[in-house]
């Protein structure tokens, strides 16, 4: 670390014409970072491995900070030039770049409240209306895990989660990623956005937002990310999550009009940055167990993430189109459900309950109405693993995209299979009969 401290002394009295600073460390992701003081003036230190990529991406990253500025009633950091005129210096095979420190309380250190959230979306949106435009250079195109564009990246992360409980729901909201939002890829606006609006990003000052720093994830991605990171974190720690997410939207909505589609998947792309921060967190802990500042949001997250399970899809789509002044989804009333099923259903099938229930989806123990209602089930064939358990899913659409077929024919699904769940029973247990709604054992 002595010889780190001389080297940066002598680069910064060189290349930034600063001399004696106070230098601190401060933790970082992508980067080293140090808080330097002179005189007066703050500035942040950030060293990076001088690769092609991370000069390409250092230069993004300052064009657009520096366009950023005409956004006077905000605070973000600003890239100080070195004397030659660059906004950063190789050095020894390490990069070195200096920006402006901003000063402010974190987000993360206030309470709470509506005004704030709603202030934080109009913010948002402001910004994202400099930078979405901007995208004149590759440089921004880098792929990275914190993207939702590239949730995939972090399926590889799944297996450091310790509880198998807890890895069940990240591969129940994988799977959902895939099915509501994949196949819409194509509609969704693209553009450069900061990508990292978390509590510790934010600034305030005198109780209003005033800024946000570190840009390391800006990348060029859906839009709509931006709002959905966003709400991601604001939620956090919330009793009523959806009241703070309806102020974020209402507030970006007010400056920058979103979208019904980007409102309608907005609830599985929350559920899925949740799934990118636990499944990270639980990968840095194997690597840097100590570190705070990766792990900072993965007990909340992980709150959340259960706590998102018991909200019915139905109802936070239209929660959110609401807040932005759109029609809820059009459904069929339970009256024309009973008239095709009375038209198209045999009558030998019952029908449970005086007032029938209009089902939609369901995840695990939780079933979900057309009217936004979250139902435990008790009763209704859950008591292994419960509803669209992401295994049995993965294992079912793997056989049939193979084979889909009966007991008439010989082949290997049904031998392997059958011996596999003769292994979990007694040996006097040794004969399968298989039929359409339950299994069979038989001496």
């Amino acid at each position: 670390m002595e010889q780190l401290q001389k080297t940066i002394n002598r680069v910064l009295q060189k290349h930034f014409d600063i001399s004696n600073p106070s230098i601190v460390g401060m933790e970082g992701y992508e980067s080293r970072n140090f808080k330097i003081k002179h005189g007066e003036q703050l500035f942040v230190l950030k060293l990076y491995d001088a690769t092609p990529a991370n000069k390409a991406i250092i230069d993004g990253e300052s064009n657009i900070q520096i366009e950023l500025q005409d956004l006077s009633k905000y605070d973000f950091p600003f890239p100080i030039k070195t004397v030659s005129g660059m906004y950063w210096v190789e050095e020894n095979g390490t990069i070195f770049r200096l920006l402006t420190f901003v000063t402010g309380e974190f987000l993360g250190n206030l309470s709470r409240n509506k005004t704030l959230a709603f202030q934080l979306g109009v913010f948002l949106a402001e910004m994202d209306e400099k930078t979405i435009s901007m995208y004149d250079a590759p440089t921004m195109a880098k792929q990275i895990q914190w993207d939702l564009r590239y949730l995939y990246k972090n399926e590889q992360f799944i297996e450091y989660i310790p509880n198998p409980k807890d890895r069940s729901l990240v591969e129940y909201f994988f799977l959902q990623f895939k099915e509501q939002v994949i196949p819409h890829q194509e509609k969704l606006g693209l553009g450069i956005i900061h990508n990292d609006a978390n509590e510790w990003n934010i600034l305030t000052k005198n109780n209003s937002i005033s800024g946000i720093i570190d840009f390391g994830d800006m990348c060029f991605t859906w839009t709509i990310n931006q709002l959905a990171v966003a709400i991601t974190y604001y939620m956090m720690d919330q009793e009523s999550p959806l009241e703070y997410a309806i102020e974020l939207i209402k507030g970006y909505h007010s400056f920058r009009p979103l979208k019904v589609l980007e409102l309608d998947i907005l609830y599985y792309l929350i559920a899925g940055r949740l799934c990118i921060s636990v499944c990270n967190s639980a990968f840095a802990k194997t690597q840097n167990p100590n570190s705070q500042y990766i792990t900072i949001s993965e007990k909340p997250a992980w709150n959340l993430l259960y706590h998102w399970l018991t909200i019915n899809p139905i109802k936070a789509r239209n929660t959110f189109r609401k807040a932005a002044g759109f029609n809820p989804a059009e459904k069929k009333t339970i009256t024309q459900q009973l008239e095709l099923r009375q038209k198209y259903i045999s009558k030998s099938l019952s029908l449970s309950y005086d007032q029938p229930i209009h089902m939609v989806r369901s995840a695990f123990q939780y079933m979900y109405d057309a009217d936004g209602n979250t139902i435990l089930d008790a009763y209704n064939n859950i008591m292994l693993v419960g509803h669209c358990h992401p295994k049995v899913v993965a294992a079912a659409q793997q056989t049939m995209a193979k084979l889909n077929t009966n007991t008439r024919y010989v082949y290997d699904g049904l031998q392997s299979y059958s011996k596999k769940l003769l292994s979990k029973f007694p040996s006097s247990l040794n004969k399968v009969f298989f039929v359409n709604s339950a299994v069979l054992l038989r001496i």
